[in-house]
This record gives C-alpha cells, sequence and structure tokens, in this order.
C-alpha cells in the first residue's frame, strides 16, 4: 500500500485529487491528497505519519489567502481544518472564547454579537476566512488601530508539531505572565512552524454607536501636522486611515484630486456626537471640507477599506510597517514614485499603528524598478516591505520578503527547531 494511501486512512474524512484539478493552481501546487481530520487526534496522527515518511504539506483553513508568501515546493498533501469547525468554550463575564481554527470568522463573531461581544478583527476576505487562516497570516483591518492585530488578541493556541505531539501555548484568561509568548510567534508564520488546531481570544463588548468623519486636503497641506493635532484630542478612535487621491477617487468618487482623513469613533451615542463636534472644532480650519456618513455609507465605505489592497486588480500588492514616526516620510516617497515613473500606486496609511498598504500597476518592469526603489527607501527609515500578492508575471523577478538581515538566523533556527524536516509548507517563507 502506498504511503498516501496509508495516510488516508487515518482521517474520517479525505479525498484524493484527480489529474488537472486546479483548486490549487493559483497557489503554485498540486497536491495529490486533502485531508480532513476531525479532531486534534487525527490531525496529530496524519502529521506524525507525513514527519516519518517525509511528506511535504500545507494546513489550510477556507484556502482563501494560499497566494500570500512564496509558491510552496512539491507538496503532495493538503490539511484542511474545516471540519473542526466549533465553538469550543465561551465565558462571556471573562470576554475570553476559545474556539477551532478551521471556524469561519463570520460564524465565530455571529456567535458573539447575540451577546453583545465580539472579536475586533475586520480583515480582508473575513466573509470566507477561518480563525486558522486569520492568526497564519496576520492579516488586521482598520479595527487595529483601537483594538491591535490578531497578535493582541490571540491569548492561547491548541497545536500540532511536525512531529505530531500536540501541544498547548499561552492561557484562556486575559493575564497570563508565565514562559514566552509562544502563541504571538505563530500570528503571521503562514503555516511553517505548527498547525493550529485551537485558540483563544481575548474578546470586546460590541460598541452601541457609530460615526465616521472625512476629513478632505488637497496634496500640499501637512498632514503631519493634522495628524498631530487629531492625536492631541482626548478621543480614541476605533479607525484611523490616510486615503492617498487615487484610492479617495475609487472609495469616495465624490471627492475630486485629494487626499482622505477617514476617523471613525464608535461608543455610547452622546459621546460620539460630542466627540465629533469637539474633533470638527479643532480640525475643521485645517481641511478643505469635513463632513460626516451615514449609516450606510459607512458601512460600506470600511467594508472596502477593509478588503485593500485585495480588492483591487493591481499586478502587485505590499504591507508596509514602519516606526510611527517615519510614516508620513513614506506618503511624499510614494506620492513621488507615483509623479515620477510609469506606475500606478494606491496605498493607505494606518497612522497610529505605522502601517501601509498600497497596490502598484504598470508595466512588469516598471513595477519591479519601482518596488526595489520603496524596499530601499523603507530600509532606511528603519522598516519593512512584504509582497502580500504578485501577479504570474512578476513571479521571480521579485523577493516576496525582501532581506531579513540579522532575523534571518533566528527564523531560520526555529524553523528547524518547530520542523528540522521542513514538512510544513516548504518553501512558503524560507
Amino acid at each position: 500500500m502506498s504511503d498516501l494511501k496509508q495516510l488516508s486512512k487515518i482521517v474520517s474524512e479525505f479525498e484524493f485529487l484527480q489529474p488537472g484539478d486546479e483548486r490549487f493552481n493559483d497557489a503554485g501546487f498540486s497536491p495529490k491528497l486533502l485531508l480532513f481530520p476531525a479532531n486534534v487526534e487525527e490531525l496529530s496522527e496524519s502529521i506524525k505519519f507525513c514527519n516519518k515518511s517525509k511528506i511535504p504539506l500545507v494546513p489550510i483553513g477556507n484556502g482563501t489567502k494560499l497566494f500570500i508568501g512564496n509558491p510552496v515546493s512539491d507538496v503532495k498533501v493538503v490539511v484542511s481544518l474545516r471540519v473542526m469547525n466549533k465553538v469550543l468554550q465561551y465565558e462571556t463575564a471573562d470576554l475570553v472564547s476559545t474556539v477551532q481554527c478551521g471556524i469561519l470568522f463570520k460564524k465565530f463573531q455571529r456567535s458573539l454579537n447575540k451577546k453583545g461581544q465580539m472579536l475586533p478583527i475586520n480583515s480582508p476576505f473575513e466573509d470566507n476566512s477561518t480563525m486558522g487562516g486569520i492568526i497564519s497570516t496576520n492579516l488586521s483591518g482598520p479595527l487595529a488601530t483601537r483594538y491591535g492585530s490578531c497578535r493582541e488578541l490571540l491569548l492561547g493556541i491548541k497545536a500540532v508539531r511536525a512531529d505530531g505531539e500536540i501541544i498547548n501555548c499561552g492561557a484562556k484568561v486575559v493575564k497570563n505572565v508565565a514562559g514566552y509568548d509562544i502563541p504571538k510567534l505563530m500570528v503571521g508564520a503562514l503555516g511553517t512552524l505548527i498547525v493550529l488546531a485551537e485558540a483563544t481570544f481575548r474578546l470586546y463588548p460590541r460598541q452601541e454607536f457609530s460615526k465616521t468623519a472625512i476629513m478632505v486636503l488637497n496634496e500640499n497641506q501637512d498632514i503631519n501636522d493634522l495628524f498631530n493635532k487629531i492625536c492631541d484630542i482626548d478621543v480614541i478612535p476605533s479607525s484611523f486611515e490616510i486615503l492617498d487621491k487615487n484610492l479617495t477617487a475609487r472609495f469616495l468618487p465624490k471627492v475630486k484630486n485629494s487626499i482622505c482623513v477617514l476617523y471613525r469613533i464608535e461608543s455610547l451615542e452622546d459621546a460620539v456626537v460630542k466627540q465629533m463636534k469637539d474633533l470638527h472644532k479643532i480640525v475643521g480650519k485645517k481641511v478643505n471640507e469635513f463632513f460626516e456618513i451615514d449609516e450606510k455609507s459607512e458601512k460600506n465605505l470600511w467594508k472596502k477599506v477593509s478588503s485593500f489592497p485585495f480588492n483591487t486588480k493591481s499586478k502587485l500588492t505590499c504591507r508596509v510597517n514602519l516606526p510611527i514616526a517615519n510614516s508620513f516620510k513614506l506618503l511624499e516617497i510614494l506620492k513621488e514614485i507615483n509623479k515620477s515613473m510609469k506606475v500606478k500606486i494606491e496605498f493607505l496609511l494606518r497612522p497610529q499603528r505605522g502601517t501601509t498598504l498600497f497596490s502598484i500597476d504598470g508595466e512588469p518592469g516598471d513595477i519591479v524598478y519601482g518596488v526595489n526603489l520603496i524596499r530601499s527607501q523603507v530600509k532606511a527609515l528603519k522598516g519593512a516591505v512584504a509582497l502580500t500578492s504578485v501577479a504570474d508575471e512578476l513571479k521571480g523577478q521579485v523577493d516576496v520578503f525582501g532581506d531579513f538581515g540579522s532575523s534571518k538566523l533566528i527564523m531560520k533556527n526555529l524553523k528547524n527547531h518547530f520542523d528540522p524536516n521542513n514538512i510544513l509548507s516548504p518553501g512558503r517563507i524560507f
């Protein structure tokens, strides 16, 4: 009996993929076997078998973000957690919940909303993303301004190592100071270190009322000065985004040839109304236009913002992380490249997180040159650039992660420690 047939007998549900099956073409690999473990024990035994037989595998949830990272190499097996999709524990009084990592985000969120609570993540693909996929990619949305990214919300995990051992890390309480914070190491690891089975999250009360203000400026106005004025206000925004003029034109077509600041406040209605009035008094004279949008427009706008840059048809999209003090310098760099090169860049800045997301379109050679130029400038600003999607015609011409610098040795040592046989998503990072 072949190794794959033996492997298929370990789990309750499996599927052998037929030649010509194109489900994983966009991810760049063609597996032969798809496994659907029903519980952590089946997951453990299947990974243990793969490790012993040196069979490479890729763990997935719903497979919505497999294009992120480098193409994996020589993968024969995909392990899907879609059957492991339950809420295991929910302590409403403690604002903590544990779920299996195959659960869809929207299903989990609905269960929380019924109790007046929420998990404040509004990442791209949230309608089809599993919680395991959100952890593995660490794609956070605009709510990260107030609540932090998935890394700040994750309290504990149950996972399976490459040798099949089941491990528990972190805790099921908010205050935990014992040992190394291993769960946070797994956020953004793209399934290369362990396979996530369960996760425990910190929750928050669902806010009663929401309002978004739009502040319109031209490109020559001092956005840094406006940012400082806004930060001096005694208000904690749920979301705070700055859109360049190209993205503004697409998301807010009535606003012409301008950049926009989006500022969302959520709280009790009276408090939100008062804080919006205070904001207008302080910044109203520093912008060309200040207006608030209705509930329906607000929902539609934030949906678009949350999905950027993956709601574009651009050939390349990126995420940049910088020290907050240097974020506005990047805006000037991107504006100059937009003007001086034959590329079109759309970008948004999350200024209180030091995160910039952008898409870039044009001829392949111009895009490659532009990305390399941005990388060199960002490195000088003590930041990092990661490509989040790359068109087929550009693959092989651009490095997804760029130079890891002194971190590379540490990262490789971690990979060798957790997965010495390199069976988990081989090549996706290294």
